[in-house]
Protein backbone atom coordinates (compact mmCIF):
# COMPACT_ATOMS: atom_id res chain seq x y z
CA UNK A 1 0.00 0.00 0.00
CA UNK A 2 1.75 3.41 -1.14
CA UNK A 3 1.75 6.67 0.84
CA UNK A 4 -1.18 7.58 -1.59
CA UNK A 5 -3.61 4.60 -1.15
CA UNK A 6 -2.72 5.11 3.15
CA UNK A 7 -4.01 8.99 2.59
CA UNK A 8 -6.93 8.20 0.63
CA UNK A 9 -8.01 5.26 3.24
CA UNK A 10 -7.23 8.13 6.09
CA UNK A 11 -9.61 10.28 4.13
CA UNK A 12 -12.47 7.94 3.65
CA UNK A 13 -12.85 7.03 7.22
CA UNK A 14 -12.41 10.58 8.03
CA UNK A 15 -15.81 11.22 6.20
CA UNK A 16 -17.32 8.18 7.38
CA UNK A 17 -16.92 9.55 10.84
CA UNK A 18 -18.43 13.11 9.84
CA UNK A 19 -21.37 11.29 7.75
CA UNK A 20 -22.01 9.45 10.94
CA UNK A 21 -21.75 12.97 12.87
CA UNK A 22 -24.22 14.05 10.63
CA UNK A 23 -26.80 11.42 10.52
CA UNK A 24 -26.84 11.33 14.28
CA UNK A 25 -27.37 15.21 14.54
CA UNK A 26 -30.51 15.38 11.80
CA UNK A 27 -31.98 12.86 13.63
CA UNK A 28 -31.70 13.18 17.48
CA UNK A 29 -34.78 11.41 18.12
CA UNK A 30 -34.54 8.22 16.03
CA UNK A 31 -33.27 5.28 16.88
CA UNK A 32 -32.42 4.25 13.44
CA UNK A 33 -30.29 7.12 13.06
CA UNK A 34 -27.96 6.76 16.11
CA UNK A 35 -27.65 2.99 15.27
CA UNK A 36 -26.78 3.67 11.77
CA UNK A 37 -24.19 6.19 13.05
CA UNK A 38 -22.82 3.83 15.89
CA UNK A 39 -22.02 1.39 12.60
CA UNK A 40 -20.64 3.57 10.51
CA UNK A 41 -18.18 5.12 13.41
CA UNK A 42 -16.89 1.19 14.28
CA UNK A 43 -16.34 0.37 10.31
CA UNK A 44 -14.18 3.69 10.99
CA UNK A 45 -12.36 2.62 13.71
CA UNK A 46 -13.85 5.21 16.13
CA UNK A 47 -14.90 2.65 18.73
CA UNK A 48 -15.15 5.59 21.92
CA UNK A 49 -17.69 7.38 19.65
CA UNK A 50 -19.30 4.26 18.74
CA UNK A 51 -20.17 3.51 22.41
CA UNK A 52 -21.63 6.97 22.71
CA UNK A 53 -23.85 6.41 19.91
CA UNK A 54 -25.04 3.04 20.94
CA UNK A 55 -25.56 4.86 24.80
CA UNK A 56 -27.64 6.97 22.95
CA UNK A 57 -29.57 4.82 21.02
CA UNK A 58 -29.83 3.00 24.74
CA UNK A 59 -31.57 5.83 25.81
CA UNK A 60 -34.11 6.33 23.13
CA UNK A 61 -34.74 2.61 23.49
CA UNK A 62 -33.71 0.91 26.38
CA UNK A 63 -35.52 -2.58 25.33
CA UNK A 64 -34.21 -2.62 22.31
CA UNK A 65 -32.95 -6.04 21.28
CA UNK A 66 -30.69 -5.03 18.53
CA UNK A 67 -29.71 -1.64 19.96
CA UNK A 68 -28.36 -3.39 23.21
CA UNK A 69 -26.37 -5.70 21.07
CA UNK A 70 -24.70 -3.25 19.79
CA UNK A 71 -23.54 -1.88 22.72
CA UNK A 72 -22.02 -4.99 23.86
CA UNK A 73 -19.92 -4.94 21.00
CA UNK A 74 -18.76 -1.41 21.22
CA UNK A 75 -17.97 -2.25 25.01
CA UNK A 76 -16.19 -5.20 23.84
CA UNK A 77 -14.28 -3.71 21.62
CA UNK A 78 -13.28 -0.78 24.29
CA UNK A 79 -12.70 -4.06 26.84
CA UNK A 80 -15.73 -3.59 29.27
CA UNK A 81 -16.49 -7.46 28.83
CA UNK A 82 -18.31 -6.83 32.24
CA UNK A 83 -20.23 -4.21 31.06
CA UNK A 84 -20.58 -6.45 27.46
CA UNK A 85 -22.13 -9.49 29.31
CA UNK A 86 -24.15 -7.14 31.15
CA UNK A 87 -25.60 -5.67 28.23
CA UNK A 88 -26.41 -9.08 26.50
CA UNK A 89 -28.33 -10.19 29.01
CA UNK A 90 -30.27 -7.37 28.74
CA UNK A 91 -30.84 -8.27 25.09
CA UNK A 92 -31.81 -11.54 25.95
CA UNK A 93 -34.06 -10.81 28.22
CA UNK A 94 -35.76 -8.19 25.77
CA UNK A 95 -35.76 -11.16 23.07
CA UNK A 96 -35.92 -14.69 24.68
CA UNK A 97 -35.20 -15.78 20.35
CA UNK A 98 -32.13 -13.44 20.37
CA UNK A 99 -30.02 -16.19 18.49
CA UNK A 100 -26.97 -13.15 18.29
CA UNK A 101 -27.38 -12.44 21.80
CA UNK A 102 -26.81 -16.22 23.20
CA UNK A 103 -24.30 -16.16 20.16
CA UNK A 104 -22.03 -13.44 21.62
CA UNK A 105 -22.90 -14.23 25.78
CA UNK A 106 -21.36 -17.36 25.63
CA UNK A 107 -18.34 -16.86 22.97
CA UNK A 108 -17.19 -14.02 26.04
CA UNK A 109 -18.58 -15.75 29.47
CA UNK A 110 -17.23 -19.11 30.24
CA UNK A 111 -20.50 -21.63 30.90
CA UNK A 112 -20.57 -23.64 33.26
CA UNK A 113 -23.04 -26.25 35.09
CA UNK A 114 -24.16 -23.35 36.96
CA UNK A 115 -24.16 -21.47 34.56
CA UNK A 116 -25.33 -22.39 30.65
CA UNK A 117 -28.39 -21.64 28.27
CA UNK A 118 -28.68 -24.94 27.19
CA UNK A 119 -32.50 -25.46 27.45
CA UNK A 120 -33.20 -21.78 25.95
CA UNK A 121 -30.36 -22.09 22.73
CA UNK A 122 -31.79 -25.91 22.10
CA UNK A 123 -35.64 -24.15 21.88
CA UNK A 124 -34.20 -20.91 19.71
CA UNK A 125 -32.00 -23.47 17.48
CA UNK A 126 -35.28 -25.09 16.30
CA UNK A 127 -36.29 -21.79 14.72
CA UNK A 128 -35.85 -22.33 11.49
CA UNK A 129 -35.20 -18.64 9.66
CA UNK A 130 -34.75 -17.51 5.87
CA UNK A 131 -30.75 -17.59 5.59
CA UNK A 132 -30.51 -20.57 8.57
CA UNK A 133 -28.42 -17.61 10.46
CA UNK A 134 -30.46 -18.19 13.48
CA UNK A 135 -29.95 -21.87 13.74
CA UNK A 136 -25.98 -21.33 12.94
CA UNK A 137 -25.62 -18.82 15.88
CA UNK A 138 -27.22 -21.10 18.37
CA UNK A 139 -25.64 -23.59 16.92
CA UNK A 140 -22.17 -22.25 17.92
CA UNK A 141 -23.23 -20.80 21.18
CA UNK A 142 -24.30 -24.74 22.23
CA UNK A 143 -21.03 -25.67 20.75
CA UNK A 144 -19.09 -23.48 22.91
CA UNK A 145 -21.08 -24.14 25.74
CA UNK A 146 -20.49 -27.91 25.17
CA UNK A 147 -16.94 -27.16 25.07
CA UNK A 148 -16.62 -25.33 28.28
CA UNK A 149 -17.93 -28.14 29.58
CA UNK A 150 -15.35 -30.08 28.80
CA UNK A 151 -18.12 -32.10 26.07
CA UNK A 152 -16.14 -32.27 23.05
CA UNK A 153 -17.98 -34.80 21.17
CA UNK A 154 -21.46 -32.84 21.73
CA UNK A 155 -19.24 -29.61 20.90
CA UNK A 156 -18.78 -30.78 17.43
CA UNK A 157 -22.28 -32.13 17.06
CA UNK A 158 -23.84 -29.15 17.38
CA UNK A 159 -21.39 -27.35 15.02
CA UNK A 160 -21.78 -29.92 12.85
CA UNK A 161 -25.57 -29.57 12.68
CA UNK A 162 -25.51 -25.89 12.75
CA UNK A 163 -23.00 -25.72 9.41
CA UNK A 164 -25.45 -28.08 7.58
CA UNK A 165 -28.62 -25.83 8.05
CA UNK A 166 -26.91 -22.95 7.16
CA UNK A 167 -25.39 -25.10 3.83
CA UNK A 168 -28.72 -25.60 2.67
CA UNK A 169 -29.54 -21.78 1.72
CA UNK A 170 -25.34 -20.97 1.53
CA UNK A 171 -24.05 -23.42 -0.29
CA UNK A 172 -20.27 -23.47 -0.99
CA UNK A 173 -18.91 -24.36 -4.45
CA UNK A 174 -15.40 -25.14 -4.37
CA UNK A 175 -14.27 -25.39 -7.86
CA UNK A 176 -15.78 -21.86 -8.15
CA UNK A 177 -13.47 -20.99 -5.32
CA UNK A 178 -10.61 -22.48 -6.88
CA UNK A 179 -11.68 -21.56 -10.27
CA UNK A 180 -11.72 -17.35 -8.93
CA UNK A 181 -8.59 -17.37 -7.18
CA UNK A 182 -6.61 -19.18 -10.59
CA UNK A 183 -7.96 -16.48 -12.69
CA UNK A 184 -7.02 -13.61 -9.68
CA UNK A 185 -3.57 -15.49 -10.03
CA UNK A 186 -3.73 -15.00 -13.77
CA UNK A 187 -4.33 -11.10 -13.51
CA UNK A 188 -1.37 -10.41 -10.73
CA UNK A 189 0.91 -8.02 -11.68
CA UNK A 190 4.48 -7.98 -10.84
CA UNK A 191 7.77 -10.60 -10.73
CA UNK A 192 6.40 -14.29 -10.36
CA UNK A 193 9.27 -14.77 -7.86
CA UNK A 194 8.16 -11.49 -4.94
CA UNK A 195 9.08 -7.90 -4.74
CA UNK A 196 12.30 -6.74 -3.97
CA UNK A 197 10.82 -3.77 -2.46
CA UNK A 198 11.65 -2.74 1.11
CA UNK A 199 8.40 -0.55 1.63
CA UNK A 200 6.15 -2.01 4.98
CA UNK A 201 3.63 -4.66 4.30
CA UNK A 202 -0.15 -4.20 5.34
CA UNK A 203 -2.23 -6.95 5.62
CA UNK A 204 -6.20 -5.71 5.91
CA UNK A 205 -9.04 -8.18 5.64
CA UNK A 206 -12.50 -7.99 7.25
CA UNK A 207 -12.13 -9.86 11.02
CA UNK A 208 -12.40 -13.68 11.07
CA UNK A 209 -11.27 -13.93 7.77
CA UNK A 210 -8.11 -14.96 8.13
CA UNK A 211 -5.42 -11.78 8.29
CA UNK A 212 -3.94 -12.52 11.48
CA UNK A 213 -2.77 -16.24 10.03
CA UNK A 214 -1.61 -14.24 6.94
CA UNK A 215 0.55 -11.95 9.02
CA UNK A 216 1.91 -15.22 10.86
CA UNK A 217 2.84 -16.73 7.45
CA UNK A 218 4.05 -13.51 5.98
CA UNK A 219 6.24 -12.62 9.07
CA UNK A 220 7.35 -15.99 9.20
CA UNK A 221 9.59 -15.45 6.04
CA UNK A 222 13.33 -14.71 6.31
CA UNK A 223 13.55 -12.01 3.64
CA UNK A 224 10.38 -9.96 5.24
Amino acid sequence: MSNVDVAKLVTRLARAREAAARSAADAPESVNAQAIAAQTYTLAGAHELALMQWKRAEALAPDNAAVLGGLAAAQQNLGDIDGAIASLKRAIAADPNNAYGYYALTAIERQSSANDHIAALERVFAIRDAGGMNSLQAGHALAKTYEDLGDLAKSIEWLKKAKRIRAKSHMYDAVRDARAADAAMALADGPANGFESREPIFIVGMPRTGTSLVDRIVSSHAEV
